[in-house]
């Protein structure tokens, strides 16, 4: 059947109707009815797009906006490649909003109980608006050399460790810490989802804090927070690695967006361990550079670690030399620091297979006790001679050896 019309002007309209379907399908395409599209299907783009921002910030004022802005984060943190470089950062020379804090880590009473035991670690902290939190490490009891950091921010879990001078740095998975600062290994150790229990309020440094307690098959940890503002998520990292000490997982809600400022840890094994906040000073003059995750200029170590000297004199006990005082010969056949208090006064530590002379002051018998890290007792002994020999986890570390005359 032929409809009406040449087959000229037949082909003509059959053009000019095609023409115009072709303008009214590119019109559809180019904006599309809301009606119809379906927000809870992933978008077609989604894996070759990025996520779009939150919110459009100055990059010359990367400590604006409020709270809510600087404290929001991402949805949530990823695990980097542990044993590959993190990718750079440019540096863009602005200063943050943040603060500084002044913390140790200590036992809460000397070996005897009856005077204050010297720092383990002392910190000091910087927090940033931004969501990143830097530790430099300090000590000479501890493990670490002094001038160590420890980076972290809230868009990855774990942390960066950094080496004094910033020559060098690695990676930490969550669960190396416990291992790192008791024993001075980077072996991640398998964490442990908490039971939770709301504390009481109170006040610490003019702040109104809330205090949970947090228990693992470890021990215990009672923690005092307050929500500062604009440091809420750089406090959030701190409690993070604090915790892992404890064995808590990173996700666990015991560390909500608030700054720990005093923690005291009771271990199943005995002893007890205090982190404690002793200043804390707002600024304005963060250098952004100081944060940067890698640092410019730092090589990439996966597997080394920046260890310091063992066998340490700690305190007033000085290392008997010149024929002066009374040398105890003490050896450490633990596989674990140990740190050997003479007399009820923390006098030294040393690592495994270590070898060190503590001066006693002295002949005669004395008291010896030896701990880890964290403070739980690994042994102790009454009546060692000085000067004499002591080893340290064998069946003969209640047996002395006293020298030939």
């Amino acid at each position: 059947m032929r409809f009406g019309g040449s087959p000229a002007r037949t082909g003509g309209l059959g053009a000019l109707a095609a023409a115009f379907f072709l303008v009214l399908v590119a019109g559809c395409r180019e904006q599309p009815s809301r009606a119809v599209l379906d927000e809870s299907e992933p978008s077609p783009n989604a894996s070759i797009l990025p996520a779009p921002l939150a919110s459009v910030v100055d990059p010359r004022r990367r400590d604006a906006g409020a709270d809510a802005a600087t404290d929001a984060g991402p949805e949530g943190p990823v695990h980097p490649a542990y044993d590959e470089p993190l990718p750079g950062e440019l540096a863009l020379g602005v200063e943050l909003l943040g603060a500084t804090l002044k913390a140790d880590l200590r036992w809460p009473l000397g070996p005897t109980a009856n005077r204050r035991s010297p720092s383990l670690l002392d910190l000091t902290i910087e927090l940033t608006a931004t969501g990143r939190a830097r530790l430099v490490v300090s000590s000479e009891t501890f493990v670490l050399p002094a001038g160590t950091e420890l980076h972290a921010r809230r868009e990855l879990w774990g942390e960066l460790l950094l080496w004094p001078g910033g020559s060098a740095y690695r990676l930490l998975a969550p669960g190396t810490l416990r291992a790192l600062f008791g024993e001075g290994r980077a072996d991640a150790l398998p964490l442990l989802s908490p039971r939770i229990e709301a504390g009481e309020a109170g006040e610490l440094l003019g702040f109104p804090t809330e205090s949970v307690k947090v228990s693992t098959a470890f021990g215990s940890a009672e923690v005092e927070r307050a929500a500062i503002p604009a440091l809420t998520s750089g406090g959030q990292l701190v409690c993070r690695m604090l915790l892992e000490l404890v064995g808590v997982e990173p996700e666990s809600p015991a560390c909500a967006a608030a700054v720990p400022l005093r923690v005291r840890f009771d271990w199943a094994a005995g002893g007890a361990l205090v982190f404690e906040v002793r200043s804390l000073t707002r600024r304005q003059d963060l250098p952004e550079r100081a944060f940067l995750m890698p640092p410019n200029g730092s090589r990439f170590e996966p597997q080394a670690l920046p260890i310091g000297a063992s066998a340490r004199i700690l305190g007033k006990r000085g290392q008997a030399s010149n024929g002066t005082g009374a040398a105890l010969q003490i050896q450490n056949s633990l596989d674990t620091l140990a740190y050997v208090a003479v007399d009820g006064a923390l006098s030294a530590w040393l690592g495994p297979s270590q070898t060190l002379a503590v001066n006693t002051g002295q002949a005669g018998r004395v008291r010896v006790a030896w701990y880890d890290w964290y403070g739980a007792p690994l042994g102790s002994l009454d009546g060692v001679v000085a000067p004499g020999r002591l080893i340290l986890g064998t069946a003969e570390a209640g047996a002395p050896e006293t020298p030939t005359p």
